[in-house]
């Protein structure tokens, strides 16, 4: 995950949004609690490039 990340910061935002946002999006729908709380911790790394309409569809509903 933290590679990913690392990696993510170089792309630019078009890039970013179609290769990081839509992996992180499949890694919050994993059942793996340890993953999705790993995810949380590094959430400064990538929330600015999640629209609130996905955090609202796709990702709270898992972490509730």
């Amino acid at each position: 995950m933290t590679p990913l990340l690392k990696i993510g910061q170089k792309l630019t935002n078009e890039e970013y949004e179609t290769h990081v946002v839509g992996g992180v999006v499949r890694l919050f729908n994993q059942p793996d609690r340890q993953m999705r709380m790993s995810l949380l911790e590094n959430l400064h790394s990538y929330i600015d490039h999640l629209s609130p309409k996905l955090v609202n569809e796709k990702i709270f509903p898992q972490v509730v």
